[in-house]
Order: C-alpha cells, then structure tokens, then sequence
C-alpha cells in the first residue's frame, strides 16, 4: 500500500486552517485516507499529511502507479491549500 508523506506551514491560524480542511469522503474502489496532523507555529500552521492508498477490484490494475499518482495528487493539493489560505 502506497503511504505518501508531506509537510507544509501555513501562514495562517491553526483554527482556520483546520476549518478549512474537510473531509472528501471514499473513492469506490480505494481504501486507505488521508491524515492531517495539525501543529500551531507561532501564528503559522504546520499540517502533516499521510496519504495511504489500497487499490481494491479493479483498481489494482493501476497499483503500480498509485504511489506516482498519490505524490503528484498531494502535491497539487498542498499547494492549492496553502495558496488559497494565504490569499485570505
């Protein structure tokens, strides 16, 4: 099972980063999910992401490119996080 890990600061509040950050729901298909660990910095916000993703039926097909799809996935998610809190 691919585990992707990444870590990112935020400039903004603890708080609002955490309301901001919601929770997607399950892909049919893909078990697994994606954890954040959230940790004040002053007036900044650290967020720890663990991305792990199990491939079930037909899916499993796709298991040898899940890690690459997983990495480029959070990496775009990430930076449209940061992005779009720090333009607030």
């Amino acid at each position: 099972m691919p585990v992707i890990h990444a870590t990112q600061v935020i400039e903004r509040p603890i708080d609002e980063v955490f309301a901001t950050v919601a929770d997607a729901g399950q892909i049919r298909g893909l078990r697994g999910g994606h954890r954040f660990t959230f940790t004040r910095q002053g007036n900044a916000t650290r967020i720890d992401h663990e991305l792990a993703m199990l491939p079930t039926g037909w899916l499993r097909l796709l298991s040898p490119i899940m890690s690459m799809i997983g990495r480029r996935n959070l990496r775009d998610t990430t930076q449209a996080l940061q992005k779009y809190l720090e333009s607030r």
